[in-house]
């Protein structure tokens, strides 16, 4: 906790017409915290007395201190010691007795201490990932299996109901998934089944190939488990190389993603020399080559330039 210590002493004539505020002092350990002395007299009632008032503005603080009148005249002191938090207002601290007999007046010190209170700490919290959630020992976790050759991929059925419509439509009527429990698959491998459902469970995506990838897609694609594509696409866009080229392509004309294709028409236009000459470009169906070129032919229209032939 940051303390700041402070000390104003100023005069005070011996006159009931006295009016003292002194200058605002800023409290460097708050910020906007400020204080100030203010002697004024009392009330009607109270004709006899001044009143010491210690005026703050600002929050985040707490104040404690002595306020101390010393009369000049007799030596005598009175002292109040205060102790509250900060706000914006004028905290009356005690009264003291005039004497217009006094030509010397009063001696006021006050002695403050703001403790700036610590802010809260606002620690961030990590959320709470899918994968953590499943306990394979837990036998309502998984309900039904994607069965993919002699492989039996454990599932839950509410879970895939939830996010693909394809999903939904097998487990909520009366089909053959409803009754056994299991999806057979025979149109992608294990690997890309488990991958699949490990990327939308929240588990680390490292070390794929865009062929890995594309095989993922077209698994989300044919499920209609529309979150992990933009992702993805977005990925694929991001690695593209001359070698993950005709995979990447072959993908984005086969579904029409045309986000997709227009970042291949960009790479086609920025290595077209290279391009042409790799033999994977010239085994893409015709269908995509053709799309590529007419996608780079748009790519250099945007760009106004065309390369080196």
């Amino acid at each position: 906790m940051s303390t700041f210590v402070d000390v104003l002493s100023t005069h005070c004539p011996s006159r009931r017409d006295v009016l003292i505020s002194t200058i605002r002092r800023e409290v460097p350990v708050g910020a906007g915290v400020t204080w100030s002395l203010i002697v004024l007299p009392c009330r009607v009632g109270e004709s006899k007395f001044m009143k010491a008032y210690l005026s703050l503005t600002g929050s985040g603080a707490t104040v404690k201190g002595t306020l101390i009148v010393v009369n000049n005249a007799t030596n005598r002191s009175e002292y109040k010691n205060f102790d509250f938090p900060v706000t914006t207002r004028q905290e009356s601290i005690m009264n003291f007795l005039y004497n217009d007999g006094n030509p010397n007046g009063f001696t006021i010190t006050m002695i403050v201490t703001f403790e700036l209170m610590p802010k809260s700490v606002t620690t961030k919290v990590a959320p709470v990932m899918l994968h953590e959630m499943i306990d394979p020992l837990k036998l309502h976790c998984f309900d039904a299996a994607i069965r993919v050759g002699e492989n039996d991929i454990k599932v839950n059925r509410g879970f895939l109901s939830m996010i693909s419509t394809v999903f939904h439509a097998m487990f909520s009527r009366n089909t053959a998934e409803t009754q056994t429990g299991t999806v057979e698959i025979t149109d992608f491998t294990a690997n890309t089944v488990n991958s699949a459902l490990e990327y939308i469970y929240g588990l680390p995506f490292e070390n794929k190939t865009s062929v890995e990838v594309t095989d993922m897609l077209r698994f989300y694609d044919k499920y209609d488990i529309q979150a992990p594509i933009t992702k993805l696409e977005v990925w694929l866009a991001e690695n593209l190389t001359v070698e993950s080229f005709p995979d990447v392509a072959t993908y984005a004309w086969l579904f029409s993603h045309e986000a997709l294709q227009t970042e291949c028409g960009k790479f086609y236009h920025l290595n077209l020399l290279v391009l042409g000459c790799h033999p994977d470009f010239a085994k893409l169906d015709p269908t995509v080559i053709a799309g590529v070129v007419q996608a780079g032919f748009e790519a250099t229209l945007e760009a106004s330039s065309v390369p080196d032939c």
